[in-house]
């Protein structure tokens, strides 16, 4: 009877552990980069990364992290911090569609440069205007203070010195229109933005001034009130809407909101064991909330309520980028770059796709898996396998009618152990693992 009640409590103390204490992150550098600073990751939902450091050059991966291959070609001239030099400042997208936004010293506006290879090649533009060496965009009083993508579309949010206003392009950055004019939306606030969070209809914008102030719109922008103000002191510089929350960040404060922004809860981050703490990025998959930071990295496995420091194999880097794949997680520090396995459950829907009825048999398997997958539009067919530490062993593309959808997958010569796979039709798609014997 003992040993019941005892077992009986470890399962409920069990039970009872907070989510964040569920797995603890281990990095690993990347030797590739060295010591070089990274100023700037990104990652689309296919799984390319790209990585910007003190070189000419944008860095791209196509396979997690292992190889990495410059691109330049509509990039020149890059350098940072200086005035004569162009800066990457953003990168957003999908594999389909990435627009990247130059900036000059950080802030002033130089234009975008788009891609639809996958990041492997670009095409120079101004802003509304085909690119030339001397062109003028004509905003030359905004500042850039913010950019993000949502299903397929890009938002921009650019400063005057009176006022802020919000740019969307639905055609992958070949076009853009003005609308959300701050100026109006609130004329009794010096209403210069610092920072815009966007999902489906949802759009979150924090204001320079006055300070904790949000301005939202949950109609695409068609209409727009202001949030209660925010528990802590400072302007939201950054605002990042998940799935079911949204996070906002000012200082050394991360804030939690369950009701579409407009109501924030503080979690305050910094300690007398970890002084002068300054949030440096804010990023989310559909399980995992990551707030990188000037003492590390801080993770919350429970939509931002708790949060943990996971450092290990880090020694306290000043974190300035990061950039999340369905298998891994990087981060950009001042003296290189580091990575980590994400744990996954035994089936998942990657960020930003529409779930995919797939079927994945014999499981475990020796030397031949089936897929399934039921289509409900023709679309292109992108299979990828994965190994447990995230390395691309596998793909296929091909092209497949509506209905229903069937290949096989050869993995008799793989070493055994746990893969993932990864199927792709169109905006759709489902990851789901597996055992090779």
């Amino acid at each position: 009877m003992k040993t019941i009640l005892l077992c009986l409590v470890v399962v409920l103390c069990f039970w009872s552990l907070p989510p964040v204490l569920a797995q603890r992150f281990q990095w690993e550098r990347l030797p590739a980069f060295g010591a070089n600073p990274i100023h700037l990751m990104q990652s689309t939902p296919q799984g390319t990364v790209f990585a910007w450091t003190d070189s000419t050059a944008l860095l791209r991966s196509a396979d997690n992290g292992a190889s990495w291959s410059p691109i330049t070609t509509g990039f020149e001239p890059l350098r940072k911090n200086s005035s004569s030099a162009n800066e990457i400042t953003a990168l957003a997208g999908q594999d389909s569609g990435l627009v990247a936004v130059i900036t000059r010293s950080q802030v002033l506006l130089r234009g975008i440069i788009r891609s639809a290879t996958s990041g492997a090649t670009w095409m120079p533009f101004g802003w509304n205007q085909p690119y030339s060496t001397g062109y003028s965009d004509g905003l030359n009083n905004s500042q850039f203070s913010g950019f993000t993508s949502d299903a397929g579309k890009f938002y921009a949010a650019l400063t005057t010195s009176v006022s802020g206003s919000l740019y969307r392009s639905s055609d992958g950055g070949v076009s853009w229109q003005e609308f959300g004019n701050f100026a109006r939306v609130a004329p009794n606030r010096s209403s210069s933005m610092m920072s815009v969070g966007v999902r489906g209809d949802t759009i979150l914008c924090g204001l320079a001034l006055p300070q904790r102030t949000v301005l939202r719109s949950l109609d695409a922008g068609k209409t727009w009130d202001t949030a209660s103000a925010m528990p802590s002191g400072g302007s939201p510089d950054r605002i990042l809407v998940a799935k079911g929350y949204a996070l906002a960040s000012n200082g050394n404060s991360i804030m939690t909101s369950f009701d579409a922004g407009k109501t924030w809860q503080n979690r305050v981050l910094s300690s007398p064991l970890i002084p002068n703490l300054s949030i440096t990025a804010i990023t989310a998959n559909e399980s995992t909330a990551f707030v990188e930071t000037t003492q590390g990295v801080f993770v919350s496995r429970d939509s931002g309520k708790t949060w943990q420091q996971e450092n290990a194999g880090l020694a306290n880097q000043r974190i300035t980028a990061l950039a999340l794949t369905q298998t891994a997680a990087f981060v950009g520090t001042e003296a290189g770059m580091f990575r980590t396995s994400l744990g996954q459950g035994s089936t998942s829907v990657p960020l930003g796709f529409e779930p995919l009825r797939v079927g994945v048999f014999p499981n475990p398997a020796v030397s031949l898996i089936s897929i399934t997958a039921s289509l409900r539009t023709a679309s292109a067919v992108r299979i990828s396998l994965f190994s447990a530490n995230g390395s691309n062993v596998f793909n296929r593309h091909e092209s497949a009618s509506a209905g229903d959808y069937r290949t096989e997958i050869d993995i008799s010569h793989l070493p055994t152990g746990a893969y993932f796979v990864r199927v792709e039709a169109g905006a759709a798609a489902w990851v789901e693992k597996i055992i090779k014997q």
